[in-house]
């Protein structure tokens, strides 16, 4: 028997036409088109034949009489918008009686539709072994690429059917090594979606547990990516590399940094995952988490040692893509657990510049009291202050912040608004009971600097200006 050629011995029993179709005495009476009526009688078979295809269709999706559709003249090889004929709904349906009819009809076992998969692509991807194992016995072929590289088997792992995955290597001989086009393996696909007991039945088949895609990813990265801490720990147990490397250095670590996925990355670390690792950027895990926002996952790296001012080829720390990506909880954290502000990057930047020039970062209310006492080289009311936001200084100040809080170096929201001849940020601040003797390290006070900073029109509207604010004050109380 040829490959793709049916086999009618085993099937169940069931009418089969002598032909496939129409007999040579139908052929015989039929009248020729032209001679009947032109355009009315064509339009009346396509019509016929349409009629035919739709109950045909609706019968192999919804579960219908399929072999009464075919007894009827139905033709098994019409396909939907998507190119799936009735051969690829009834597999993935796992209606093997179906299947078998249909191909006694003369349904095509290759046929693919728009993304290239085939009838036993459909089967394999909702399970179904013993359709499976009847699709193969017929001649549908289990190496059959769809037209992303994907095979029946990959189809079957990537939604965890282990017995239909081990059905199709042990009896259908389906290659356990096969690769998409992107190189991921049977074994890539189940780690990705976290298919713990497919991986066992893969590996204990030859699958290769430190298999690399084209950008050289190993199962255990799919595994981190996904959040998959079982199927990690599954892998690991198997004998997969803890910190194996993509082509751009990133360990799964990253990838379940980068992702939020703090089972999985505890799981590493738990196995000796390098906290630290660095990619070809000088990227590290904390850095990954960072910017993504990814609080807990955050937490537990600095618990378990992550350095908070470990710097990226660059020189940036995790605090300048904290800031960057306006994440002011994650901000928050990095502070308490030690980050430095003042740490610059190799172009200068300051985590401190970030924070004063990012528009999208705003503080949470009930982080601000805290985060004031933090004595840190930038607060928010002296970012605001310094930019002469009032709208942000009035939500500040009704928030608790205190209106003198300091630097480390001493200077208050008033040094920095007075500095940045910020006239009526000032007088805002005098207005709302800032102290305009209050001495940074320097011995400077705020009075300082307006008499150091401001010309003398700029004094006598600060005064105005602060008086203005009062008054206002006062018929709001």
């Amino acid at each position: 028997m040829e490959e793709g050629e049916s086999s009618c011995e085993n099937r169940p029993h069931h009418p089969t036409p002598a032909c496939g179709g129409v007999g040579a005495d139908q052929t015989a009476n039929r009248v020729p088109v032209e001679e009947e009526g032109g355009e009315n009688v064509r339009s009346a078979a396509e019509g016929r034949h349409r009629e035919l295809a739709l109950r045909l269709q609706r019968a192999a999706s919804t579960g219908g009489d399929v072999l009464g559709a075919l007894e009827s003249g139905a033709d098994p090889q019409t396909t939907d918008v998507d190119g799936r004929t009735a051969l690829h709904y009834v597999a993935m349906k796992g209606d093997t009686f179906a299947a078998v009819a249909l191909c006694a009809y003369g349904a095509d076992l290759s046929a693919r539709t728009s993304n290239g998969r085939t009838a036993l692509h459909g089967a394999c991807w909702n399970g179904h072994t013993q359709t499976v194992l009847q699709l193969v016995e017929m001649g549908a072929d289990p190496h059959g690429c769809s037209y992303d590289g994907a095979t029946p088997l990959m189809d079957a792992a990537r939604n965890g059917h282990s017995h239909t995955a081990s059905a199709l290597v042990t009896v259908a001989g389906a290659d356990v090594h096969a690769s998409e086009a992107c190189g991921r393996t049977a074994l890539h696909l189940a780690a990705l979606n976290g298919h713990s007991e497919t991986v066992r039945v893969l590996a204990s088949l030859g699958a290769h547990v430190n298999a690399c895609d084209a950008d050289g990813c190993k199962p255990l990265h799919f595994a981190a990516w996904g959040g998959h801490a079982g199927t990690a720990g599954a892998l690991l147990a198997l004998g997969a590399e803890v910190s194996p490397r993509d082509l751009f250095l990133s360990t799964p670590l990253h990838d379940a940094a980068l992702g939020g996925r703090t089972g999985a990355a505890a799981v590493l670390l738990d196995s000796g995952a390098e906290v630290d690792a660095r990619n070809s950027k000088g990227i590290t895990p904390l850095h990954s988490a960072a910017s993504s926002g990814h609080l807990d996952t955050t937490a537990m790296l600095l618990e378990r040692g992550a350095e908070a001012d470990a710097p990226s080829a660059d020189g940036r720390t995790a605090l300048h893509f904290a800031t960057w990506n306006s994440h002011p909880r994650l901000v928050y954290l990095l502070l308490q657990r030690g980050a430095d502000m003042l740490r610059c990057a190799n172009d200068s930047l300051l985590p401190s510049d970030i924070l004063c020039s990012v528009d999208s970062f705003e503080w949470p209310e009930d982080l601000l009291p805290p985060l004031h006492r933090l004595s840190l080289p930038v607060t928010p009311l002296h970012a605001s202050s310094d930019g002469g936001d009032l709208e942000a200084m009035c939500f500040l100040a009704r928030a608790g912040v205190g209106l003198d809080c300091q630097t480390p170096s001493g200077d208050t929201p008033l040094h920095w608004a007075v500095r940045a001849h910020q006239v009526t940020a000032a007088a805002w601040l005098v207005a709302a009971g800032a102290s305009v003797g209050v001495t940074n390290c320097k011995g400077v006070t705020p009075a300082d600097e307006v008499g150091r900073c401001l010309d003398a029109a700029q004094r006598e509207r600060l005064v105005r200006k602060a008086e203005a604010f009062r008054q206002r004050r006062g018929r709001e109380e």
